[in-house]
């Protein structure tokens, strides 16, 4: 995610790719790290915000592989994975 380019013409693909794979730690610590700054791919963040939008079990999932770690939180530029 953080080659920008890539991310960006990939958001289609990466969007697919979390509806079928668990989030897990090493994801969660992906998401945000590369979602937290203000340096981000823009196209892929709105992707991921209008997925996470309508999966609340994303979210879920999400905020259970953080849990634990002080280091990781919500993602400034995905706060909808704050939402219940």
């Amino acid at each position: 995610m953080s080659d920008f380019g890539k991310g960006n013409r990939c958001r289609a693909l990466l969007v697919d790719l979390l509806d079928y794979v668990e989030i897990d730690h090493a994801l969660a610590k992906a998401i945000f790290r590369n979602f937290d700054l203000d340096n981000h791919p823009w196209k892929l963040c709105g992707a991921l915000r209008d997925f996470f939008a309508a999966r609340p079990d994303k979210r879920k999932e999400y905020r259970r592989a953080i849990s634990g770690d002080k280091e990781l939180g919500i993602p400034k530029h995905l706060d909808i994975l704050a939402t219940e």
